[in-house]
């Protein structure tokens, strides 16, 4: 009796990891288009004005009634603003499901908007500085250095932004790849990470060595660890990027981890 008791919970059990794994697969995808339509969003600010960028703070809370019809008006509003075709570069994964999905399209767009006013509220926040320095160059005619570090602060704030973009990519990188790799897993290991999990912020540059070498010895296929080439470069010269990275990986783990719980509970 408790044999067959068991035969027939065999396939609860594996309709549960089938539904993890959609569920991340889902995560994943999801997550992809918001990222995508928020770099969008950072990559086109620079073509609009302040009267768009406060448009765009009234529109925010509206955003959770977007349907799949706010894509078309995104792209003609970039086209009367005179976007460039290389602006709105996106990846072939998130231009398919842009062409079919509409849950997509709103996510997409709603990444749009985020990005716009990531980029407002760094401009609002460099105005004082500014200005500051726009009052001191009127103040001291005579010394017109200050000129330039107007346009240092304007430079520093543009740097800084694509400095935030580019470890913002390498962290969900390495997240994604914690997604991947965690059906390799073991309940002993995602215990561990858990343990693992406050200490992340004391990783070093060779943490990233452990985790290929953990990889490895867990038969993780060069497909699971694959990650984008342009960030190859970085993870070989920046210890700050390879830490980003190992800390996205342990973020991506734990979250399958969580929802594994999840559906153990729910099953309960």
């Amino acid at each position: 009796m408790m044999i067959q008791q068991q035969e027939r919970q065999q396939p609860v059990a594996t309709d549960d990891q089938l539904t993890v794994r959609l569920e991340t697969e889902k995560y994943i995808s999801s997550h992809h288009v918001h990222q995508e339509g928020y770099e969008l969003g950072i990559r086109s600010a620079s073509h609009l004005t302040q009267t768009d960028f406060c448009h765009f703070e009234r529109v925010l809370p509206l955003t959770a009634a977007f349907d799949g019809e706010v894509l078309d008006y995104l792209w003609t509003y970039l086209d009367t603003k005179g976007c460039p075709d290389d602006v709105r570069r996106l990846s072939a994964d998130v231009t398919q499901l842009l062409a079919v999905d509409d849950q997509s399209r709103i996510l997409f767009c709603q990444g749009w908007i985020d990005g716009v006013l990531q980029m407002w509220h760094l401009t609002k926040e460099q105005a004082p500085v500014c200005q500051m320095v726009a009052d001191r160059v009127s103040h001291q005619t005579e010394y017109p250095r200050p000129q330039s570090s107007l346009t240092n602060d304007g430079l520093d704030t543009r740097l800084e932004t694509e400095r935030q973009i580019l470890l913002n990519h390498i962290h969900q990188e390495g997240y994604e790849l914690g997604l991947r790799s965690a059906s390799h897993l073991t309940q002993h290991d995602f215990r561990h990470f858990e343990c693992v999990y406050p200490l992340a912020a004391n990783f070093d540059g060779a943490v990233l060595d452990y985790l290929w070498t953990y990889l490895d010895a867990k038969d993780c296929v060069d497909a699971v660890q694959t990650h984008d080439q342009a960030f190859d470069h970085l993870l070989e010269i920046s210890d700050q990027s390879r830490i980003l990275f190992c800390q996205g990986w342990l973020d991506g783990v734990l979250h399958v981890w969580a929802l594994i719980k999840e559906q153990v509970e729910k099953a309960v």
